[in-house]
């Protein structure tokens, strides 16, 4: 199955919005994928069905598909690798969304001791864990465990300077939980760093955030709540529009990978004679057996780029 071709297809439905069409296309691929015996076809799109019943709020689906993708898993040994860890993350995030808080801890305990074993401290799948791990704490209302974890991904994602979205979100959402401890002066600052190239929002929550500070003792001030909410309201938009913007993102990734694909599948058949004569598995075996020369793998190390860039 052309996996890539089935996402361009699914990033249609999404750009059209046709959201209830979503999952009878992911099913009748798996179905496909299922058929060929394609097992990493299954993993992907099972991946985005998890995705996409979060979303919708299906929880009972989302959880049924979380299982079935970690049962696949483990069946072709894949457990303990970044591939399943990969999967694990996406598990945990339904998990939290369906409200089954202490399994979805359990799963972000384990991806992340596999990313210990298997990853670079700088790399940037940590920010992605911290910054989900925050979210379950803030449902847990332990705000200081989820300020530490935003803090954790801050100092990877701050790395990244094509992450300033995902860093001004991270920073939001600091805020938020520093708000709910009552941790003003850092919220501010922290939003200040969030909006710096827009300066009416930040004052928008300065001016909310100090009239917070106006409140002493017993004192009451009787819009702070009202205010506050606004702000949290603000937040959600803000994370929501990061949704967008990552979705967006993911559809022009996978686009690049398509048009590196192509472009690759065509260096090979030029080296080819009569390319249309040899099936696929003809063609991996050729290459499996090239590739494993000395030849081969001494022009590999002496090529490849550090960090496995391309």
């Amino acid at each position: 199955m052309d996996i890539n071709q089935v996402l361009k297809q699914l990033d249609e439905l999404f750009a059209q919005h046709q959201i209830r069409e979503v999952e009878p296309f992911l099913l009748e691929k798996m179905e496909a994928a299922r058929r060929l015996g394609d097992t990493g076809a299954m993993i992907t799109l099972l991946n985005e069905l998890i995705g996409h019943y979060r979303e919708t709020g299906e929880s009972e689906k989302s959880i049924a598909a979380c299982k079935q993708v970690l049962e696949l898993m483990d069946q072709l040994e894949l457990k303990g690798s970044v591939a399943y860890a990969t999967t694990l993350l996406n598990v945990a995030n339904a998990c939290r969304a369906a409200g089954l808080l202490r399994e979805s801890m359990i799963y972000y305990q384990e991806v992340k001791e596999i990313y210990g074993r298997e990853l670079e401290s700088s790399d940037f799948r940590y920010a992605s864990l911290y910054n989900n791990m925050s979210l379950l704490f803030q449902e847990m209302g332990d705000f200081d465990s989820a300020c530490d974890c935003l803090e954790r991904a801050l100092s990877v994602a701050s790395l990244y300077e094509e992450a300033r979205i995902e860093v001004a979100v991270t920073y939001t959402n600091l805020a938020a939980s520093q708000l709910k401890n009552g941790r003003i002066a850092e919220a501010v600052d922290n939003l200040k760093k969030a909006f710096s190239n827009t300066e009416d929002v930040f004052f928008f929550y300065t001016n909310i955030l100090q009239t917070a500070t106006a409140q002493k003792g017993g004192e009451r001030m009787g819009n702070i709540n009202e205010q506050i909410a606004k702000a949290e309201e603000e937040i959600r938009q803000l994370q929501n529009k990061k949704k967008k913007l990552l979705n967006q993102k993911r559809g022009e990734e996978r686009k690049i990978r398509t048009h590196r694909l192509v472009e690759r599948g065509a260096i090979l058949e030029s080296l080819l004679e009569q390319p249309e004569q040899y099936t696929n598995e003809q063609i991996k075996g050729l290459l499996e057996t090239a590739l494993r020369t000395p030849q081969a793998q001494e022009f590999l190390r002496r090529t490849q780029k550090p960090n496995g860039e391309n």
